[in-house]
């Protein structure tokens, strides 16, 4: 009777133990790879189809990563689509924050800029993403240039290997 007893209390605590892996293991292994969920959430995010969905899940992977920076700028042109523009502008800058040295972090801020009519601030950004040696898309920067009035730096100046 004993031994009956021994069993039904290891096949019990076995179910036990099964059950709280399957309800924390999500929690434990966000936290342990919190890069890795945002970058799955990241990826959704930019797939998704609606603006409300983007901003969604751009904000998980926030949450699971607060330094990814790409999430900020997805999340941004989201908040730019929905017409949140002093929202869209505060993820721009938290980007380049985070990520000054990405050429790529300059690019939605300045569209944001050029949208808003203030062009210094758009070349600004187009200069500094050409400096760290981004390419600004060339309808842009020829939008920029025929807008503003004013001749700024080649579209593309160098390619980095």
């Amino acid at each position: 009777m004993n031994t009956r007893i021994k069993l039904a209390a290891r096949i019990i605590s076995g179910v036990v133990l099964g059950a709280l892996l399957v309800v924390y293991w999500t929690p434990i292994n966000e936290w342990l790879h919190p890069g890795k969920t945002a970058r799955a959430a990241y990826k959704r995010g930019c797939e998704a189809e609606t603006p409300d969905e983007q901003i969604h899940l751009f904000t998980k992977a926030i949450e699971a990563d607060p330094t990814h920076a790409p999430a900020y700028s997805g999340r941004g042109l989201s908040y730019m689509d929905k017409d949140l523009m002093v929202a869209a502008i505060a993820d721009f800058n938290k980007a380049i924050g985070l990520a000054p040295d990405d050429p790529k972090r300059y690019i939605p801020r300045s569209l944001f800029h050029a949208m808003q009519g203030d062009y210094d601030k758009a070349w600004a950004d187009a200069e500094a993403c050409q400096r760290l040696g981004g390419i600004m898309p060339p309808n842009f920067m020829s939008g920029l240039r025929e807008k503003s009035g004013r001749d700024g730096p080649a579209t593309r100046p160098h390619i980095k290997p």
